[in-house]
């Protein structure tokens, strides 16, 4: 892990810090010692070794692991670095006085025997000094720790939904052509010439998917002609016993969705739907403020399902309720309904963006 004082940040944050402090001390001791040489003179001294007293600090901290420390461990760590770094620091200052035949008595009402009561004060001070600057660190380095976790944390959870994504995706491709080619099969003893047709538009339809096949997200035009090509293969299976109709309103059609995500609920019309006669199917999008309404209308009843269907496990729509959950999580709304007694209905609303895949 890169520890603090390997991050530009912390050199600027460092230098702003003490020369902060540098301009505080130097007004300090010119009212103090009502001398400004003097007070220049101790400044410049003493903060750089008080800056390198606290760089030291860093890298011995930077050593302790939070993890392996108890509390008490860590504060006694803390208050025995501040205590030695407040102790050489006021040391280098009392070597700087003694040097240029200062006096700090000079401030004091003190007798020359009690000098060092003198040198308690900027002693406590300096060890506050330092303490403080300690459990900034701390802080500031538990909250760095915090946030990589929280990056890691968030980074599996990419990765999940990823794998998710994928799983849900070519789970519906599969579904689809095994519905398709089951199709196919059907008609081959008695049309075989639909089954080539079908097998011919089916090959146009894969190609044209597999240009976006890592397209999650795509705009609601691509979308229905996704589903122009899917009804098309459709259409040469069933001929005229399928009508359909795709309507996208202008201000829809650059709209972004989750590709693919239609497709299940036209073949779910079209499976269930009345095709003893001639199946009408309807699918039409439009906006609804920041929504995206889709409805796809077919006559039949919701009740026309064969034994056969039931013991089966409904791929699609359930396909279709996790992505929808992935993609709109509490954005969405889906409902199959019986619009009258003729018609059902699959409504879908789609609130805001669509989240794209990790």
């Amino acid at each position: 892990m890169k520890h603090l004082d390997q991050m530009p940040s912390y050199w600027v944050a460092q230098l702003i810090g003490w020369s902060i402090f540098s301009i505080v001390a130097f007004s300090e001791r010119t009212l103090l010692f009502q001398s400004t040489s003097m007070a220049i003179i101790l400044t410049c001294l003493s903060t750089p070794v008080m800056f390198a007293l606290s760089h030291a600090l860093v890298r011995v901290y930077n050593s302790v692991c939070l993890n392996d420390f108890s509390r008490a461990r860590l504060s006694i760590t803390l208050i025995v670095c501040s205590i030695s770094a407040g102790l050489l620091s006021t040391l280098n200052n009392y070597v700087i006085f003694a040097i240029n035949d200062w006096s700090l008595l000079a401030a004091t009402t003190l007798e020359h025997s009690e000098e060092f009561k003198v040198w308690l004060i900027p002693f406590a001070h300096n060890s506050l000094l330092y303490a403080s600057f300690s459990l900034t660190f701390f802080f500031i380095r538990s909250e760095i720790n915090k946030q990589k976790h929280f990056e890691r944390a968030a980074r599996a959870e990419t990765a999940r939904l990823k794998v998710e994504f994928q799983k849900l995706r070519l789970q519906l491709n599969p579904h689809f052509l095994f519905n398709v080619l089951n199709g196919v099969i059907e008609e081959i003893p008695d049309n075989p010439s639909i089954a080539i047709d079908v097998l011919h538009k089916l090959t146009a339809y894969l190609r044209y998917s597999l240009k976006s096949i890592d397209e999650t997200i795509v705009t609601v035009q691509t979308e229905a002609d996704e589903v122009h090509n899917y009804l098309s293969i459709q259409e040469a299976r069933f001929g005229p016993r399928l009508i359909s109709t795709v309507v996208v309103s202008p201000d829809a059609s650059k709209r972004s969705i989750v590709g693919f995500l239609l497709q299940p609920l036209v073949e779910n019309g079209i499976k269930h739907g009345n095709l003893e006669n001639t199946l009408h199917l309807h699918i039409e999008v439009n906006t609804l403020g920041s929504a995206l309404k889709v409805e796809i209308i077919n006559n039949g009843h919701l009740n026309q399902v064969s034994k056969q269907d039931q013991n089966r496990t409904p791929v699609g729509l359930n396909n279709l309720r996790q992505r929808l959950s992935l993609h709109y999580p509490n954005r969405h709304e889906f409902s199959l309904a019986q619009l009258d007694d003729e018609r059902v209905v699959a409504s879908l609303t789609l609130e805001g963006e669509p989240c794209s895949e990790p």
